[in-house]
């Protein structure tokens, strides 16, 4: 090891990278981090026992799943090393007060948006009922000229009959009393 290697809590230099006069495969039997190989040699896998292409079994066990042991030992040590050389953030760092600001406004707005659009809802309701208010209001102003259609043409045919100097049938004066009756309830369902 060089003079300016940092190590860790174990004695175990913190780079990864080898030191000048050192090569990559004398830094990797130095350190292995995986796990020690086992010094039996590697059973042929061409078929015997192992599954459809033989990546679903570990090498030394055949019948065990493969998996790499100590993985989450050397994440934790990848990422302390990434931290301590300054290429990754520490997660205990708290919040820039920036972060915090922003996220604080936009709740705020948020909350703003959410009893705005709680206003709007009501108002759209109120908006709703006030329109079937007017449209049946409409049919009954509707139904009024229709009434006073009738009115006028049963008054008409009285006058018509007057100016022949004969009274008014029964049936003309039960049809203008008919049509007035009805011309009057239609006029309270519209003021009522």
């Amino acid at each position: 090891m060089g003079p300016l290697t940092e190590l860790d809590t174990k004695g175990r230099p913190l780079t990864s990278l080898p030191m000048p006069g050192q090569d990559l495969s004398s830094q990797k039997n130095s350190e292995n981090i995986i796990s020690p190989m086992e010094d039996s040699p590697i059973p042929d896998m061409s078929g015997k026992e192992s599954g459809a292409d033989g990546a679903s079994t570990s090498p030394r066990n055949q019948n065990k799943p493969f998996s790499v042991p100590h993985t989450k030992s050397l994440e934790s040590r990848i990422k302390e090393e990434l931290i301590a050389q300054g290429l990754l953030e520490s997660e205990d760092r708290p919040a820039e007060d920036s972060e915090d600001e922003v996220l604080a406004e936009l709740r705020k707005r948020q909350a703003e948006l959410k009893a705005l659009s709680a206003h709007n809802r009501t108002k759209k309701h109120d908006l709703l009922r006030l329109a079937k208010e007017e449209v049946s209001r409409q049919e009954l102003r509707q139904r009024v000229r229709m009434a006073d259609n009738e009115v006028m043409d049963a008054f008409r045919k009285i006058m018509a009959a007057r100016q022949k100097k004969r009274t008014p049938t029964k049936k003309e004066k039960d049809q203008a009393w008919k049509t007035l009756k009805e011309r009057e309830s239609i006029l309270k369902l519209l003021d009522g």
